[in-house]
C-alpha cells in the first residue's frame, strides 16, 4: 500500500493531468466541468481517484449539497460513483480506431429509479446521443404474444410516466435498461399489462455503438 505521501502526488499529478488531455474515464471524472460532478470539488474527485487506484480504499467526500459521495469502481474504461444515497453515476468509454466517446449515466431513486444517459467527448463537450445510442422508448418494452387482442397502444395508454433506468456491465460492456413501471404502478394496474412488457433490454458495445442484443 502507498504512502499518504505517495498518494497526494498522484493526486496532484492527476489533477495536472486531467487538465492537459484524458486518456482514461477517470482523467475525464477528474477534469470534469459538468453541473452533476461539480458538486464535487476536482481535488476532491483526484483524492476519490487516486485513493482508490494507489491504496484500494474507498474514501467518502462531501458533496455541495451536503451529501456523502463515494467512488466505488474505476477502470480505465468504466467508472460509478455514489453521489447520494439517492443517486449515482456511471461513465462508459467507448474507443473504435481514433473514435472515443464517453457514456454518463445518472440514475436517480425518486423513489423510483429512473435515468438520463448523455455522450460527450475526452474534453467532456456533449456529442449527439443518437449517433451512439438509440436510447428505448416505452413501447420498445412491449412484447404481445401470437393471438392476444391486446394492441400497443392499449397497452401504452396505461402508461403515465416512462420510468427507464440503465445499469452498465463494465466486464460484458453492456447496458441493460429496464423499465419500473412495476415499481410506480398499483398491483392491479400492472398486472393489466405485465404479461404484455419484457422487464429489460440489454445492449452491447460494438465500436463506439451501444446496439440491442437479440
Amino acid at each position: 500500500m502507498k504512502t499518504p505521501k505517495a498518494i497526494m502526488i498522484a493526486v496532484l499529478a492527476m489533477v495536472a493531468f486531467a487538465a492537459s488531455q484524458a486518456r482514461t474515464v477517470g482523467d475525464i471524472f477528474v477534469a470534469s466541468t459538468d453541473d452533476a460532478l461539480n458538486v464535487i470539488p476536482q481535488n476532491n474527485r483526484a483524492e476519490m481517484l487516486a485513493y482508490l487506484r494507489e491504496a484500494g480504499r474507498v474514501v467518502p467526500t462531501e458533496t455541495a449539497y451536503g451529501e456523502e459521495a463515494t467512488l466505488l469502481r474505476a477502470t480505465d474504461n468504466y467508472l460509478k460513483v455514489r453521489m447520494s444515497c439517492a443517486s449515482q453515476i456511471e461513465m462508459l468509454m467507448l474507443t473504435h480506431k481514433r473514435d472515443t466517446v464517453v457514456l454518463v449515466v445518472q440514475t436517480v431513486e425518486t423513489p423510483v429509479l429512473d435515468s438520463r444517459i448523455m455522450a460527450i467527448d475526452t474534453k467532456g463537450n456533449p456529442l449527439p446521443l443518437e449517433k451512439f445510442f438509440k436510447e428505448p422508448q416505452m413501447k420498445d418494452f412491449v412484447r404481445l404474444p401470437k393471438g392476444t387482442k391486446m394492441k400497443r397502444e392499449d397497452v401504452l395508454k396505461c402508461v403515465r410516466f416512462p420510468l427507464i433506468s440503465y445499469t452498465v456491465n463494465d466486464s460484458a460492456m453492456t447496458l441493460t435498461a429496464r423499465q419500473n413501471l412495476k415499481d410506480f404502478m398499483s398491483a392491479d394496474d400492472y398486472a393489466e399489462i405485465a404479461p404484455y412488457l419484457t422487464d429489460s433490454i440489454t445492449y452491447r458495445a460494438t465500436g463506439t455503438r451501444l446496439k440491442p442484443v437479440r
